[in-house]
């Protein structure tokens, strides 16, 4: 009877703590920053949180940090493609950017300038070379006078190393995040201008006119230092440096340093902004104690998701034992006076007990190139991507997941919550599709349409004409899984995912677990007409190669060039093919027969013709052998459509796609040594 109470005792205890922890998540006045007002406050704030590190557990999936929707460009009367972005004039970086004449690429810790346009010019003109570490380069942004290296780049310790010795001198390296401006209005020489560096982890970047926005988050090496011994709460303000100002880094001002109350991670959002156009004007930068995971923007707002973690604590798994013997911790087990009936048995169990799945959303407005905080709150469950999040004229909608280990119900359940211009929830629409979760979501002014996936693909239309009163009005079910969706119209979305064969007794065989469970399969292409809102229609659909399919735009969007103008459509893809397929195999992996770029039309009327499929590997050559020409871009400028491998350029008829020329690009030199931020490069002849 004792070992009953002392069960049933702890599993009300347990039911208590549960209780607490999956209590509602706290309201937006909680979450105004607070400016810090001295060092010595700021030592508090530091000592009183942990800093995760790698012990708690986002569950914001970021497969997908970006989606898109179709962008066009002109130049000098020639039409060009251009990077897709999510929302029209927020521009986003991309490993390659072009403009009516000109290519710029990342290509291996270098950035390369080509002369594309016309092609009978085609050549390498410029590299840019930071293979001396300099910089890591991620991502580029052009426009007609600026091309913006961004990228990270490691700087030597800032403490005295030789007195803290406790951790050897590489645990207190720190990272930057950093912005290398260039002036192109002679593309064949770039002059640098501008240099930027934030101490941090990059988060995100984005571009809105001439104005930059840099994003990272930073922890600081706070227990590291007090271990050296270094005490001052200074040494634990972010650095930056802007060239604008000078060359060295300097701390961020107290002045310029905020925490949001109950923040439960010391982690700095580092928020910066810069004026291209106005070189005398000094980089802006704020930091936030407690946020910085995912980015959404638009040209006038962003917004700023911080994944709360779950906590983790051990609890004592009991027994029911006849012997009064007890195992474990005596002394304690005698203090509870449980020493007759209950074993205590070691080691102990972990119970994961979440203070609620729970992610705050930060809201800053974007004034030509400084930031300023409006208001914050939070939601329910995790965000999938920034695509799962969307401003509207005055309102943020934002969807989200709880995962089932949140969930009374032990299933997963997604949401759709409308915010105010003050980050007040106005309307909201919650437990869609029970048991699945979020694998794609795509706005549409006062429409939204949530793919989520279970061992079908639900798509479903909810109606936003009424901000207060969203509402889910039609769906579609079919096979499969779509990882985004963009618009071919107002209309019509376009879908990228994977066909999904379900396993059932009659395949699984001598495997019965199986049965019911949701295999992957090739690639699948689809066209949905969502006119009618309440009846969303699969159009046209097509599906691309067996079990082991992959393509680089289900997990970057940038990769996908799409036209709509000309109904083009071109993505790189590994395509698999199963030799001796079997079909109560599901679970069969193809052998990779294809790697390049297939280009299709896309139309209302028939969908996805494929026009032709283009290689950089020769025939009969391995493919994992020739990484190097693996394709993994592919734009078009007048009349020509460009692929992009790290070892070459190919240039094909847009219209026939027959080969016109290949430029071999430089590889890297093959001695190593100190190498300048510009070294001018002959133009290398292109192969006719």
């Amino acid at each position: 009877m004792t070992g009953h109470l002392t069960c049933r005792s702890l599993e009300i205890a347990l039911a208590i703590l549960l209780a607490g922890a999956l209590s509602s998540p706290g309201q937006s006045g909680t979450l105004h920053p607070q400016r810090v007002k001295s060092q010595a406050q700021l030592r508090k704030l530091l000592r009183n949180h942990h800093p995760r590190y790698y012990a708690g557990y986002r569950t914001g999936l970021t497969a997908l940090a970006n989606a898109a929707t179709p962008v066009g460009a002109t130049g000098n009367g020639v039409a060009s493609s251009s990077t897709l972005v999510q929302v029209d004039g927020v521009d986003e970086g991309d490993e390659v950017k072009n403009d009516s004449s000109y290519i710029y690429q990342i290509n291996q810790e270098r950035v390369l300038v080509i002369h594309a346009y016309p092609d009978t010019n085609l050549g390498v003109v410029n590299v840019l070379d930071f293979t001396d570490g300099s910089l890591y380069p991620q991502e580029l942004y052009l426009d007609s006078q600026f091309l913006v290296v961004v990228g990270t780049a490691f700087q030597q310790p800032s403490i005295n190393t030789a007195s803290a010795m406790l951790m050897p001198i590489w645990f207190f390296s720190t990272s930057t995040v950093k912005a290398m401006v260039y002036d192109i209005t002679d593309p064949a020489h770039p002059a640098k201008v501008r240099e930027v560096e934030i101490e941090g982890d990059w988060v995100a970047t984005r571009k809105i006119d001439s104005n930059l926005y840099l994003v990272a988050r930073q922890y600081p090496d706070f227990y590291p230092l007090l271990a050296a011994g270094v005490s001052r709460a200074r040494t634990m303000l972010p650095m930056f440096r802007d060239t604008a100002a000078g060359k060295k880094f300097r701390k961020l001002s107290l002045s310029r340093c905020f925490y949001f109350p109950g923040f439960d991670d010391p982690n700095y959002l580092l928020i910066g902004a810069i004026d291209l156009s106005n070189p005398n004007s000094q980089l802006d930068l704020n930091a936030y104690l407690g946020a910085g995971d995912q980015v959404y923007a638009s040209t006038q707002n962003l917004y700023v998701t911080s994944s709360r973690p779950f906590d983790i604590f051990f609890w004592p798994q009991l027994a029911l034992a006849a012997s009064p013997a007890v195992t474990g911790a005596p002394t304690a087990a005698a203090a509870a006076g449980r020493t007759a009936a209950a074993t205590l048995i070691l080691p102990l169990m972990p119970i994961f007990a979440p203070t609620n799945e729970t992610t705050d959303i930060y809201k800053f407005s974007l004034n030509g190139g400084t930031t300023a905080f409006v208001a914050a709150n939070d939601v329910p469950g995790s965000i999938l991507n920034s695509y799962s999040m969307d401003e509207n004229g005055a309102f943020f909608r934002v969807a989200t997941t709880q995962h089932a280990w949140w969930n009374a119900s032990n299933q997963d359940e997604n949401n759709l919550f409308v915010f105010d211009a003050n980050m007040s929830v106005v309307g909201s629409v919650t437990n869609i599709a029970a048991g699945e979760r979020i694998y794609a979501a795509r706005f549409l002014g006062d429409r939204a349409f949530l793919v989520t996936f279970q061992q079908i693909d639900p798509l479903f239309a909810i109606d936003l004409s009424d901000p207060t009163n969203p509402a889910v009005v039609g769906q579609l079910t079919l096979p499969g899984y779509s990882n985004f969706l963009v618009p071919y119209d107002a209309n019509h979305l376009i879908g990228f995912g994977k066909d999904v064969t379900v396993a059932t007794n009659q395949t699984t065989g001598d495997v019965p677990w199986w049965d019911g469970a949701a295999f992957y399969q090739g690639m699948k292409v689809a066209m949905f007409d969502v006119t009618d809102l309440h009846n969303p229609v699969l159009m046209h659909s097509v599906s691309i190669g067996d079990r082991g399919t992959d393509s680089p735009v289900l997990y970057d969007p940038h990769a996908l060039l799409f036209d709509r103008s000309s109904n083009l459509m071109a993505f790189p893809i590994s395509v698999a093919q199963v030799t001796n397929p079997t079909p109560d195999q599901p679970w069969q992996w193809g052998d990779t027969v294809f790697q390049g770029v297939q280009v299709y039309d896309v139309s209302l009327d028939n969908g996805f013709v494929l026009r032709g499929s283009i290689t950089q590997i020769p025939t009969g050559d391995d493919i994992w052998t020739d990484w190097d020409k693996q394709i993994d871009r592919v734009l078009f400028i007048g009349s020509d459509l460009f692929t992009l491998s790290d070892s070459e350029l190919k240039v094909n008829d847009l219209s026939t796609l027959a080969d016109k020329a290949v430029l071999p690009l430089p590889p890297l030199p093959d001695i190593t040594g100190s190498a300048s931020s510009i070294t001018v490069q002959p133009i290398l002849p292109a192969q006719k």
